[in-house]
C-alpha cells in the first residue's frame, strides 16, 4: 500500500465567506461566486433558550443542496413501548446520518429524542412516537 498523497479536486467541498445585514446571512461558497441566503425566522433564528441564533433545518437543507452533500439516516435504536400495560408510553430514538458527497463520507452524526422531554404535551402515542422520530432526524441533520 502506497503512503503517497493524491490530491483530488473532485470532492472537495469549498469553504464559505458569510455576509450580513443584521437581518439576514448571504452564505457566499468557495470562489464559485455562488451564494446562499439564509432569512432569519425560516433558515436560522432563535430556539428555545438560547441567546445566539442557530441553524434551523430549512437553512441546513439549503447549504446542504448548495454544495452536493446528500444525505442518509439510519435508526441505530429504537425504544417503543405503547403504554398496553396502563403504564405511560415512552419512546426513544437514536438515529445516526452520513453526509456525502459523491463517493465520499464527510462525516456522519448521531442525534436523539425521547417522548420524557418536556415538548411533547398531550398527544396520542401514535402522534408522540412520530413527532420524536421525526426531531431526532433533524437534529441529526442539523447537528
Amino acid at each position: 500500500m502506497s503512503e503517497e498523497i493524491v490530491k483530488s479536486s473532485e470532492n472537495i467541498v469549498q469553504p464559505c465567506v458569510a455576509r450580513t445585514d443584521h437581518e439576514n446571512y448571504r452564505l457566499v461558497v468557495g470562489g464559485s461566486g455562488k451564494s446562499i441566503l439564509l432569512r432569519r425566522g425560516t433558515d436560522f433564528g432563535r430556539y428555545g433558550r438560547s441567546k445566539s441564533p442557530v441553524l434551523l433545518k430549512a437553512g441546513a437543507e439549503k447549504i446542504l443542496l448548495e454544495y452536493g452533500i446528500t444525505t442518509k439516516f439510519f435508526v441505530e435504536n429504537a425504544v417503543e413501548h405503547f403504554g398496553e400495560d396502563g403504564s405511560a408510553p415512552f419512546f426513544f430514538y437514536r438515529i445516526r446520518g452520513e453526509f456525502w458527497k459523491g463517493d465520499t463520507l464527510i462525516t456522519t452524526t448521531v442525534a436523539s429524542a425521547n417522548s420524557r422531554e418536556s415538548a411533547c404535551g398531550r398527544a396520542s402515542a401514535f402522534d408522540v412516537a412520530n413527532q420524536r422520530i421525526k426531531i431526532c432526524r433533524k437534529r441529526a441533520l442539523v447537528n
